[in-house]
């Protein structure tokens, strides 16, 4: 009788989130919840970027379709992927894994990648100023990945950038 009471609440925890999410439709955001987390990202060997949000947070409301088009950007990257979770519905989990400010966006399985001294669980804060648009969380992913990866894509918005007379982007290669 408790298991079926426990999924019953699950599945009710699920639900209200997918109602509140703000990326319900994005096929290249996964949508995580509490229970699956350690599966879904902890146990996963690629590179994860989770957005963890606050559905009712206008920061978060409008950053949301800037990391919407990043994981569509990169959704042809098999080393890298992305997920969100919205705190507001999970504010028990983001708490105990010190998410107490939203938008925050953390980094999993960055090799060499520290910055916040976090821990496996709660993974690296990015910080703000590197996230600010698609290009940005673009150049930080390069930037923190592997020498020489590129991100699929990216190399149209580098040259682009610079014939339009924009401040250059670094130059990024490929192996």
């Amino acid at each position: 009788m408790v298991n079926v009471l426990s999924l019953l609440v699950l599945l009710q925890c699920a639900s209200a989130d997918d109602d509140r999410s703000l990326f319900k439709g994005a096929t290249d955001v996964t949508v995580l919840h509490p229970v699956d987390f350690e599966v879904t990202v902890l146990k996963d060997t690629r590179a994860w970027v989770v957005d963890f949000y606050a559905d009712w947070c206008g920061h978060c409301i409008r950053f949301a379709p800037v990391y919407k088009a990043m994981a569509a950007k990169l959704a042809g990257e098999p080393r890298v992927r992305f997920g969100a979770m919205n705190c507001a519905v999970h504010s028990d989990f983001c708490g105990g894994i010190g998410v107490h400010g939203y938008p925050t966006v953390r980094v999993f399985h960055f090799p060499g990648y520290t910055l916040s001294g976090g821990t496996e669980k709660g993974g690296e804060n990015v910080e703000r100023k590197d996230i600010g648009s698609v290009d940005n969380i673009a150049l930080w992913i390069n930037s923190h990945l592997p020498a020489g990866w590129v991100p699929a894509g990216l190399e149209s918005s580098v040259e682009s950038g610079v014939a339009s007379g924009a401040a250059a982007l670094p130059q990024l290669t490929k192996a």
